[in-house]
């Protein structure tokens, strides 16, 4: 493996993670516009396309790339989770339409500027990992994506009981509950994604830094 090749693989990983910090601010702005979302829905899937052409590109090139299988595997699977969450991103913006989602609750509020703060760990994770960062610190960081699922999970626990507790229209709770098991997923796929980081760190890097594919 070429520094070229190393290049390309960090250039598209980058390409990703702003393309997701992108779709983040993008859900920001649809909580001050809830009133008229379908624009800013086109703008969610127009991201989507463009993440799907990066991640496309990434593959045709990782493939033309000489390097051991496994490894190969384990590059992909790094940057196929980093798209993943935007296109989960993007079909929680879509909910917001498809669902009818008119107001902003403190629940919602909460959950989306969590998971863009968590985007913004990602994009630094992945600052880190081509930077040749300490490996101890990377792999802490790595923990963070532990810390928002843990604590989507007490608030989650929190809404969803309110609801069934607090709510006699059916349709409304179905709703809510739809919108924050998908945000659920989102914190998922992030959680996923740092596992992949980890692994990078303890299996890949060494191979990436040193040059040696085989």
């Amino acid at each position: 493996m070429t520094e070229q090749d190393r290049d390309m693989i960090f250039d598209k990983a980058t390409e990703l993670s702003e393309k997701l910090n992108n779709h983040c601010s993008l859900l920001l702005e649809m909580l001050d516009n809830m009133d008229d979302l379908r624009p800013l829905v086109r703008r969610s899937i127009a991201l989507e396309d463009e993440a799907d052409h990066i991640f496309h590109e990434f593959t045709y090139e990782l493939n033309k790339i000489d390097m051991d299988e496994e490894l190969r595997l384990r590059v992909f699977h790094m940057v196929r989770h980093v798209e993943n969450c935007i296109d989960l991103l993007d079909g929680l913006a879509q909910s917001f339409i498809r669902y009818n989602v008119t107001e902003v609750t403190d629940g919602l509020s909460a959950s989306i500027n969590s998971i863009a703060s968590a985007a913004k760990k990602e994009i630094n994770l992945v600052n880190e990992l081509r930077n040749s960062s300490d490996d101890n610190k990377i792999i802490s960081a790595t923990r963070d994506f532990d810390v928002f699922k843990g604590d989507y999970q007490k608030l989650y626990d929190i809404l969803i009981r309110n609801m069934f507790m607090n709510n006699t229209d059916a349709i409304d709770v179905m709703r809510w509950k739809t919108i924050y098991d998908e945000i659920m997923d989102i914190f998922s796929a992030f959680e996923v994604m740092a596992d992949d980081c980890y692994k990078f760190v303890v299996f890949t890097r060494p191979q990436l830094a040193s040059g040696d594919s085989n």
